[in-house]
């Protein structure tokens, strides 16, 4: 007759799924807004994002959450108009398949006014990775330092050519993100005492 058990080996594969970056929002999960640099220093922008996993929220790796704050106009890896940033927080596990993370990016104030843009990625341990973007708009600020505000000129006399200023020079330093060309600075002179009447000045 026929045996009552038989033995059979069975395999299975159990498939990675990739894990998906949701929209890039701000504190709070609010859009985030416009931004204007801060006279010479750095502003700090708080990125937030919700990565969902289906294998699981122990299947994404911290690690690799990265942002990345550029503008398209300047070239590939400009360091002067890129902000990156790869040691990124897990701010809460919403769910089993759901973690939540956040990025600090810095602005610096020369940051260039006009659209930049914010890209975010991760990676689980399977090595599928996923990202998103958006954009945002840095206004433009005009700031400047002048030191020192005057220089003097000592042992001024009648005849006397090409007498220079002790303290000079004086340096106009652009702490803001607009452009000011070389062509648009201009010198005045106030209080100067005329050559035949010295009774006037402009």
């Amino acid at each position: 007759g026929f045996a009552s058990t038989r033995e059979s080996n069975v395999s299975a594969t159990i498939g990675n799924n990739a894990p998906v970056l949701e929209a890039i929002d701000g504190p709070g999960g609010n859009t985030i807004s416009d931004q204007s640099v801060t006279e010479d220093s750095i502003t700090d922008l708080l990125v937030t994002f919700t990565v969902t996993d289906t294998n699981g929220v122990d299947d994404i790796n911290l690690a690799t959450a990265n942002v990345t704050f550029y503008n398209s106009t300047y070239a590939s890896g400009d360091v002067n108009y890129l902000s990156t940033n790869t040691s990124c927080d897990n701010t809460a596990n919403i769910s089993g398949s759901q973690m939540n993370i956040s990025c600090t990016i810095e602005i610096s104030y020369w940051y260039t006014n006009g659209e930049w843009n914010i890209t975010a990625g991760i990676t689980d341990y399977q090595s599928a990775s996923s990202g998103n973007v958006t954009n945002i708009t840095i206004a433009s600020t005009t700031a400047i330092v002048i030191g020192p505000t005057s220089i003097s000129f000592t042992g001024l006399a009648l005849g006397v050519e090409n007498n220079t200023a002790g303290d000079d020079p004086i340096v106009v330093n652009n702490t803001g993100n607009y452009y000011v060309s070389a062509n648009n600075v201009r010198v005045a002179g106030l209080d100067l005492v005329g050559e035949v009447t010295d009774t006037q000045a402009i």
